[in-house]
């Protein structure tokens, strides 16, 4: 069975000031896959995908053996970028925004989401890469059960082992944690900069 695609980032952390934002306009995916693009990708591999779980492993992504997968449709797209993609960005400037190769569609059946089809740009295109997450959706059902043709914006924090989705509110941009499971992260929203200077203080994670 293939191996799943799991969210493991290396950060490496350099001089982080508190003006640093991030929006969703600083964010662009290789080789300008739309939204639409991506939703549509995703459901043309999806019969493929669905073939790489072992029947038995079904409850883990969500299905159980009596579903209907012919009705499996797809959410909003989600880009993944790293708190030190976006702290490099602010440093170098660059006026062409983070470049992002990796994303992950929600699959959705009965009105909710179960599980995600990762997408990745390799080689010079998109390919499917792996299946799975069902971690993510509890707690967040209707971030994910949404068909919007927008992406969202996942930004992972590696040295708090924790990820944020970013999301445009009254108060400006803010990233709210998806799964609080360090200590640290004790409030629904952040700023950037507040998650930034965190991610610096936590101990460094170094990927095996």
């Amino acid at each position: 069975m293939r191996t799943k695609l799991t969210l493991s980032w290396l950060v490496v952390l350099c001089i982080c000031t508190a003006s640093i934002q991030a929006t969703a306009q600083q964010f662009r995916v290789k080789n300008s896959f739309s939204a639409s693009e991506a939703r549509a990708f995703a459901m043309k591999a999806l019969p493929s995908v669905l073939q790489w779980i072992e029947p038995e492993d079904l409850e883990l992504y969500g299905f159980a053996p009596m579903d209907d997968f012919s009705k499996i449709k797809v959410g909003r797209p989600f880009l993944l970028s790293s708190v030190s993609d976006v702290v490099q960005n602010n440093q170098v400037k660059q006026e062409s925004g983070i470049e992002v190769s990796t994303l992950m569609v929600p699959l959705i059946l009965g009105g909710q989401a179960r599980c995600f089809l990762y997408v990745s740009n390799q080689e010079g295109g998109w390919k499917a890469v792996g299946i799975g997450g069902n971690g993510y959706i509890k707690g967040n059902e209707s971030l994910f059960n949404q068909p919007d043709e927008k992406f969202g914006i996942i930004v992972a924090a590696h040295n708090l082992n924790e990820e944020f989705v970013v999301e445009n509110t009254a108060v400006g941009i803010m990233y709210k944690p998806l799964f609080h499971v360090n200590r640290e992260v004790v409030k629904n929203q952040y700023s950037f900069s507040e998650v930034s200077q965190m991610e610096m203080a936590a101990p460094q994670q170094i990927e095996p």
